[in-house]
């Protein structure tokens, strides 16, 4: 592909991207994209508070006004919890909050609060969910940047990519929507852009310093980007290794992944003593440590009690575990709203099947460049090795949590949006898949087959779907 096709290729999935976007901000009623009250509450306390702000800092007046443009915008009717209440509380019991999350995410939309009417709440969302289109137009660019710097003369890899971050419809629908996990995807989209430029090209130390601060940004913004640290750790040795460091892919491996495992061991080992620390120099940070230490690092505390006879592996726990299984996957996809508005059984059905597929075809990719000389280069595959890891690593973190939390009244099932920050790895690892089941003759077809069953896809869960249940 040429530069001028390539550039018009790009200024077309970044125009599909802003249209899509805010097609879809448009045409979902406030207030039912998941969570989004209580994100709300969080930039707006911070722009009042002009400071920092913690559970504390909760006001019943500001929860009345969402409360009052909630009940404006019919959201009984569609959203999640067909009761009314007075505050947060009544409404969402233990989880009435986003209050403990980090705050990153939210300073960005503070500064539209500046050029919003201040007695218009509802607008004041519009703009917030016209950032975070943005924000999802930037991932679109950077899974088109990742995706030509990976496979430099792979046209498939090159357009099918970006088309899978383009029109898979519930990232669409989240990246319209105002949610905290946009700052996170993009920077870890910029950490892996950057890996796969360091891989090809070699690594300076201005793209290090690069890489270094998107993953500590990211984990700044959602704590679920931490999965990003052990990944990039995996990932110095696997460079190591590729570039021929008298150190084999097999133990390059080994080491990057046993020494993600020690940064765990050491954080759960010295995180209690760093939190008694910081309590008398920073309590926000300290705090921060204290929800990262009982939540996110699953230790044992009053407050989650690790005790086996709470059945984790019991028959009733499997139970659960199994409908989670089925909303993480459904919700990936396509499963609109407060999760009140899936999709027909069919259409995950064929999903799976398509899941199924690529899943057999990455097989074939590793027997046969395990065998002898395949298509890839080494240094590709250290990067799809790289990929493979930060999926599985985001996918254990987003899991371990849930099952982690089992029975506690605050947790839900996992939703497969937590993923998006994957989102680029995902496409490429699916659509590489696919692309090695199918002959080279007849890879032309494969790109028209992808991208026009994305674009059904799409304007199926639009058309028939997200519009007839908000509109009739």
């Amino acid at each position: 592909m040429n530069r001028a096709s390539s550039l018009g290729l790009l200024l077309l999935f970044i125009s599909l991207s802003l249209v899509r976007g805010l097609l879809y901000a448009a045409v979902v009623p406030p207030w039912q994209a998941p969570d989004e009250p209580k994100h709300f509450e969080y930039v707006r306390l911070l722009y009042e508070k002009r400071r920092l702000v913690g559970w504390s800092d909760v006001d019943p007046a500001l929860e009345q006004e969402i409360i009052q443009s909630m009940d404006r915008y019919d959201y009984w009717r569609f959203g999640r919890f067909n009761r009314t209440g007075k505050s947060f509380q009544e409404l969402w019991g233990g989880a009435s909050h986003k209050l403990e999350q980090p705050p990153l995410s939210y300073l960005l939309y503070v500064p539209l609060l500046l050029m919003v009417p201040p007695d218009d709440t509802a607008l004041q969302l519009y703009s917030f969910r016209l950032e975070s289109v943005f924000l999802g137009t930037l991932v679109v660019l950077l899974a088109f940047l990742t995706a030509g710097e990976l496979f430099p003369h792979d046209e498939v890899m090159q357009v099918g990519v970006p088309t899978f971050v383009t029109f898979l419809p519930m990232h669409t629908f989240i990246t319209s929507s105002l949610n905290s996990d946009h700052l996170a995807e993009v920077l870890v989209s910029v950490s892996l852009f950057l890996l796969v430029r360091a891989f090809r090209r070699g690594l300076s130390l201005l793209s290090a310093a690069g890489i270094a601060a998107a993953v500590l940004l990211a984990a700044l913004a959602k704590r679920t980007a931490l999965f990003m640290i052990p990944t990039l750790l995996a990932a110095v040795f696997l460079y190591l290794a590729e570039r021929g460091h008298s150190i084999s892919w097999g133990k390059a491996f080994l080491i990057g992944l046993g020494l993600a495992i020690a940064f765990v061991g050491l954080g759960v080992a010295f995180i209690g003593p760093l939190e008694s620390a910081l309590v008398g120099i920073s309590p926000r940070l300290a705090t921060t440590i204290h929800h990262a230490r009982f939540y996110y690092l699953f230790l044992p505390s009053e407050q989650f009690p690790l005790v086996w006879e709470k059945g984790y592996l019991g028959p009733e726990a499997q139970a659960i575990y199994g409908r989670w299984m089925r909303i993480f996957f459904e919700s990936f996809w396509a499963h609109f709203g407060w999760l009140k508005l899936p999709l027909a059984a069919r259409w995950y059905q064929l999903l799976g099947l398509a899941c199924l597929a690529g899943l057999v075809g990455l097989s074939q990719l590793v027997i046969r460049e395990a065998r002898g000389p395949g298509q890839l280069v080494p240094w590709q595959r250290a990067l799809l090795l790289v990929f493979c890891l930060a999926t599985v690593f985001a996918t254990g973190m987003i899991l371990a949590k849930n099952v982690r939390g089992l029975g506690f009244e605050w947790t839900g099932a996992p939703q497969g949006r937590w993923l998006y920050t994957v989102i680029v790895p995902i496409a490429t690892l699916l659509l590489l898949g696919w692309r090695t089941l199918v002959p080279e003759r007849g890879r032309g077809w494969l790109l028209w087959g992808w991208v026009t069953s994305f674009v059904i896809l799409d304007s199926v869960a639009l058309v028939r779907y997200i519009l007839p249940f908000f509109y009739g």
